[in-house]
């Protein structure tokens, strides 16, 4: 990575991360160095979300992936997470432990995956990550012996173990259908308990989970929408990431924020991806209404109260 990467301007985090994917190659590495520096004079083309871009292509063919940076577009900041735990001392207890069990739910964009990859960086751990469509398999049995493999993987490295989209196996077993249903929530519960490492799971739908798995999580951590400071503290900076004016009219600011109930972090990184594929000139008030955009685009938003609605 520093042979071919070392002249480009990239986070010495980002080298870390990127360095640590098993089934890299120089050639991978050198190729995109090359796309980089060829696309480094546009703007346009952010010099990691290239790297990645072409790295990820070429491991997809071999079953690998780079781990998306797509959260980098926004400074990442603990304090823009609006959670129910002191995540500053979540860090400092598992670097102490080494073992925990950690559900992560809440909303879309709201800081799940991005606090997991976080998480690694700061525990100078590997990842590995993993979703349904990676476990699923179509034969009797099949599944829960890649569930099995997947925590002696995580054994091996001494990796940090992420499941997301978790409620695809630990949904509540007196609503299941099929015998396999069940024997598939067995199995991770069992993997779960004789895991000795950092286990993470994130759902959007915690409701749906078993309940008995649910006591298996040594901490089940909410991820909220905003709260209207952490809106305002982020639209600021990434107003002057884009090269914005600053505001003129602060009150007007902090209350069109503050109406935008269901605003995330994921919300912000959309749109700054937005504003690089348009190259739009970048002014407050775009950036305000693609947020409102963004917002009024989920199924959860807030709906008006009132007579023809």
């Amino acid at each position: 990575m520093r042979r071919y990467v070392g002249d480009l301007p990239v986070a010495e985090a980002w080298l870390n991360r990127v360095a640590g994917q098993e089934a890299l190659a120089p050639g991978h590495i050198r190729v995109a160095a090359k796309v980089a520096t060829a696309l480094g004079a546009l703007p346009e083309f952010p010099v990691t979300e290239v790297l990645e871009r072409v790295i990820d292509l070429n491991l997809r063919l071999l079953g690998g992936q780079v781990p998306r940076s797509g959260r980098d577009v926004v400074r990442y900041d603990l304090e823009a997470l609006n959670v129910d735990c002191d995540l500053e001392a979540l860090v400092t207890g598992l670097r102490r432990q080494g073992r925990a069990t950690l559900l992560l739910h809440g909303p879309p964009g709201s800081g799940k995956s991005a606090f997991v990859h976080h998480l690694s960086q700061r525990l100078e751990r590997p990842l590995r990550l993993k979703k349904a469509s990676d476990l699923l398999d179509r034969y009797l049995g099949g599944t829960e012996e890649r569930i099995a493999e997947m925590f002696q993987q995580a054994r091996q490295e001494g990796a940090l173990l992420f499941l997301d989209e978790a409620d695809s196996f630990l949904q509540e077993r007196s609503r299941a259908n099929q015998s396999w249903e069940v024997t598939q929530v067995n199995e991770l519960l069992v993997q779960m308990e004789q895991f000795e490492g950092i286990f993470l799971c994130a759902t959007n739908f915690p409701e749906a989970l078993d309940r008995a798995s649910l006591r298996r999580f040594d901490l089940k951590i909410s991820f909220n929408s905003l709260r209207p400071e952490q809106s305002l503290k982020l639209f600021n900076q990434v107003a002057a990431d884009l090269g914005s004016a600053p505001a003129t009219d602060h009150a007007a600011l902090r209350r069109q924020l503050a109406a935008l109930t269901n605003l995330t972090p994921g919300d912000f990184a959309t749109v700054v991806r937005r504003f690089r594929v348009l190259v739009k000139k970048p002014t407050q008030a775009w950036l305000l209404a693609a947020l409102r955009q963004e917002c009024e685009a989920k199924p959860d938003r807030p709906r008006p109260m009132g007579f023809g609605v």
